[in-house]
């Protein structure tokens, strides 16, 4: 006497599922997050946490957010990526940069030998 109704009949497919989709609709577990902590940023990139810290605290270009009322500090994945692509280029550029003349004789009396 416990028969289903007719509308749990039709719902339901031939496989046992209520519905035709077929992509999971929970997240999987290699699917990255797009926010981190400083404390997951430091063991992703081998960083110490004082180091970043410390970037939060000098750089202004240093890309993070407060999230809550603790002020969590939570770095966009993203944004930390290209931060430091950039930081990384202009690093290389200044260490292979040729000072000029102007820049050589900084300080000096500007007298040429």
């Amino acid at each position: 006497m416990n028969q289903p109704t007719d509308t749990a009949v039709q719902m339901k497919n031939g496989d046992g599922h209520l519905t035709n989709n077929t992509q999971d609709c929970r997240p999987t577990l290699d699917t990255k997050k797009r926010f981190l902590s400083v404390k997951e940023i430091s063991e992703e990139y081998s960083m110490s946490l004082r180091v970043i810290y410390n970037l939060i605290k000098t750089d202004p270009t240093f890309p993070y957010i407060n999230m809550g009322v603790k002020k969590k500090l939570m770095i966009d994945l993203e944004s930390f990526d290209l931060w430091l692509i950039k930081r990384t280029l202009n690093e290389q550029k200044n260490q292979f940069k040729i000072p000029d003349l102007m820049e050589l004789t900084k300080g000096r009396n500007n007298a040429i030998i």
